[in-house]
């Protein structure tokens, strides 16, 4: 009875113990981070807030959307069998180079989804896809067609509207066999093609240029570390091109309002990275704590600029000077052009910091 005793004790506390260690469920929200940098895939760069369901970071892991686009420009075919709570996965041929409808369809925003732990993951064999098409997505051969289990390391599938994603490394290493190159001032390379290395698509003039950018933010504002200079950079980037602007326009506007400051307010009420005016933001439909915010701040202010070198036949002294003054002391005559050939000078110093750092003064020296 005491050797009872003594087993069933051990056996419960190996219990406790047991379930002290095992994860809990990863089913559940997920909130999913947009992935800002650049992608490049077999050597060309798709835009992320081009993609209606873009690529984001959750637990530390890039996650890729499964869509006919991303299927038919990697080379692959999937299938959900809901009733079983199945993934299929199956290579095919790569019918196209770059997404189809390529223009802005999101605004950059971060990802609010379902994490789901009990979705089995399989790749299918060449001999279990079926030869005839169905639709966009394939035919399987046979309901049970089971294939080979795909590990993903303990992370779960995540849905977005009904769309579904997967970790970026596990589709690389345990189901395509693709290849992966990571730079942090550029994004990922990815190749789908077998013997090339995802490495010999680095556009390696734009990482330089990232680099400098980056290096220049961090020179300027010690307090900004160098993982968020590169995040800023992006942004920077991403509202340039949204606003057919300069990006070391941006840049130089920044320096000279806020120093890189996200958090910063002056006595008139200016807040944050680009100093924007509560009555400017509000009539832009933003709050001002929203202002604090780097890339609502870096956004707004850029859009701000585009519509004062719109006021201003893209005259950009004036735009500036407006940008600072106000649109009426422009119109008025009554302003000062120190702002504007502040920032010019700013600018001068930016493309001097790349030439004399051989970072290359754009994406593409």
């Amino acid at each position: 009875m005491v050797k009872l005793k003594k087993f069933l004790a051990i056996l419960f506390s190996a219990v406790i113990i047991m379930c002290s260690v095992i994860p809990a469920s990863a089913s559940g929200e997920a909130y999913g981070k947009f992935f800002l940098k650049d992608i490049v895939i077999n050597g060309v760069q798709v835009v992320n807030y081009n993609l209606q369901y873009p690529f984001f970071i959750y637990d530390d892991l890039m996650y890729m959307p499964l869509t006919p686009d991303m299927g038919d420009l990697m080379g692959f075919g999937y299938e959900m069998d809901w009733e079983r709570n199945v993934l299929k996965l199956w290579k095919k041929e790569a019918s196209i180079v770059n997404i189809r409808d390529n223009r802005f369809k999101n605004d950059a925003n971060d990802v609010y989804a379902w994490a789901e732990d009990s979705v089995l993951v399989t790749m299918l064999e060449p001999g279990e896809i079926a030869s005839a098409s169905s639709g966009v997505f394939g035919a399987i051969a046979g309901s049970n067609a089971a294939g080979r289990q795909v590990d993903l390391g303990g992370k779960p599938v995540i849905m977005v509207g009904g769309i579904l994603y997967l970790p970026l490394r596990t589709m690389a290493d345990n189901a395509m066999g693709w290849d992966l190159h990571f730079d942090p001032n550029l994004g990922i390379c990815i190749s789908t093609h077998e013997e090339t290395p995802a490495a010999s698509f680095f556009p390696s003039a734009q990482a330089g240029f990232n680099k400098g950018l980056a290096d220049y933010i961090n020179q300027r504002n010690k307090n900004v570390s160098v993982s968020r200079s590169q995040e800023l950079v992006f942004l920077f980037k991403r509202a340039a091109m949204m606003n057919n602007l300069d990006t070391k326009l941006l840049l130089a506007v920044a320096q000279k309002e806020s120093n890189f400051r996200t958090d910063a307010r002056n006595r008139s009420g200016a807040t944050g990275l680009m100093q924007i005016m509560p009555k400017t933001a509000a009539a832009m439909g933003v709050t001002t704590d929203r202002l604090l915010d780097a890339k609502t701040s870096i956004d707004k202010g850029a859009e701000y600029i585009r519509t004062q070198l719109n006021r201003y036949d893209d005259n950009v002294g004036l735009a500036l000077s407006a940008y600072n003054q106000g649109s009426g002391n422009v119109s008025r005559g009554t302003f000062s052009r120190g702002y504007a050939e502040s920032v010019n000078n700013i600018m001068a110093g930016i493309d001097d910091y790349l030439v004399n750092g051989g970072y290359g003064t754009t994406d593409s020296e």
